[in-house]
């Protein structure tokens, strides 16, 4: 009877991971904000990119050294207080928010802290629960990430236009439910009862850092991220004759797409070679960058632009943590993947690189077509690199 109960707790910890990662998906929401902040700060479209590019900064930094505090806290603890600081970060943004480096702060620095904490331990529970699945469960660990921000979206949409509130009120109605929902979902993470007493697996950072397969995919997660960043944050201003509500539909279907990708990404991984997967990602990516110019002329190409470049995204925080996971296992996932995620530190200026060249040519189109060339050269690179290096 214990091991029916056990086996059956798998899908508790599903559903716990995805609502953990429906809040802190929250930050894909923040193209719906740019321009009522741009209104009441008085600032420009870099300017107001800086909250989330901050977040991206302190997101993966912190992910670095979450695995250290899981080793020392444990896994619910770890995961309570990731929700704690993220949901706060949200919440005093709303009270105190009335400067672009309060915002900042609060959603950048306290925010990034929190999801760094807590980001990778529905991954790692699901893929210890879901060990003949890992890139399906790891999909579906992370889908809320992408799917919650749709909901989220409209939510805050809707509040700001129809009802006129301000978005620092959005962010502390935010807050308050990332706080709730995030802890309560943290109480309920455990491993399985066949790994709980094993020894936590250690990892040296130098020889991963000087290991090949390592650097290769740390390069592939990066081309992704900047990519994916330039689209995400300033996808409301795309198409410049796009209203509010055009907006907010583009960021809610990038969202659902996100969600789809990463299931469906995950899917793939593991009816495929990582490698296969890796480079069809990077292309599908580059290929729909390069079309840009002449492919948003209207809302409908917007929308549709916004699906694919959201279900692309969605693998790349599916595809890189399950190789993570096969090549080197469910216990070292956490500080390995960690590092490869630490590409989003860089990646993170691609918004404000994107903000810049829109204040100047009133168009996205130069950045995206540079970010394009390069994920293409990525590609290329990886291809006739990766699988001598993954069988060496």
């Amino acid at each position: 009877m214990e091991q029916k109960i056990s086996s059956n707790y798998k899908y508790v910890i599903l559903v716990s991971a995805i609502f953990i990662q429906i809040c802190l998906g929250a930050t894909y929401t923040w193209a719906i904000f740019v321009e009522p902040l741009k209104s009441l700060l008085h600032k420009s479209q870099a300017e107001v990119q800086f909250p989330f590019s901050v977040f991206y900064n302190f997101f993966p930094l912190t992910m670095i050294f979450s695995g250290f505090v899981l080793d020392k806290l444990g896994i619910r603890l770890t995961a309570v207080c990731g929700a704690l600081l993220f949901g706060t970060g949200w919440m005093l943004t709303g009270f105190l928010g009335n400067d672009i480096r309060i915002i900042t702060f609060f959603i950048g620095v306290v925010g990034g802290i929190g999801a760094g904490t807590v980001y990778l331990i529905p991954i790692k529970v699901c893929v210890q629960w879901f060990p003949q699945q890992k890139g399906l469960a790891t999909g579906l660990a992370v889908a809320g990430f992408g799917g919650g921000s749709a909901l989220l979206s409209h939510i805050g949409r809707y509040l700001m236009e129809v009802h006129q509130l301000s978005p620092l009120f959005i962010f502390k109605i935010f807050g308050a439910a990332f706080l709730i929902i995030g802890s309560l979902c943290a109480l309920l993470f455990k491993s399985p009862q066949s790994i709980n007493n094993l020894q936590i697996a250690r990892v040296e950072v130098k020889p991963i850092l000087m290991d090949k397969k390592f650097r290769l995919l740390y390069a592939g997660m990066f081309a992704g991220l900047f990519g994916g960043f330039a689209i995400i944050a300033n996808l409301k201003q795309i198409y410049i004759y796009a209203t509010p509500l055009m907006g907010a539909t583009a960021v809610s279907l990038f969202a659902i797409f996100n969600a789809v990708g990463r299931i469906t990404w995950g899917g793939i991984f593991d009816r495929s070679s990582g490698k296969f997967v890796v480079i069809l990602n990077l292309l599908s990516q580059a290929l729909l960058l390069f079309v840009e110019p002449i492919f948003v002329i209207n809302g409908v190409s917007l929308y549709l632009f916004a699906s694919i470049a959201g279900f692309n995204y969605g693998g790349v925080l599916v595809i890189y943590a399950s190789e993570v996971g096969s090549i080197w296992g469910a216990e070292k996932l956490p500080k390995i993947y960690g590092w490869i995620f630490s590409a989003n530190i860089i990646a993170s200026i691609s918004p404000v690189f994107a903000g810049f060249i829109f204040d100047n040519y009133k168009t996205f189109s130069p950045a995206f077509l540079i970010i394009a060339t390069y994920i293409l050269a990525t590609s290329a690179y990886f291809y006739f690199s990766y699988q001598k290096v993954r069988e060496g």
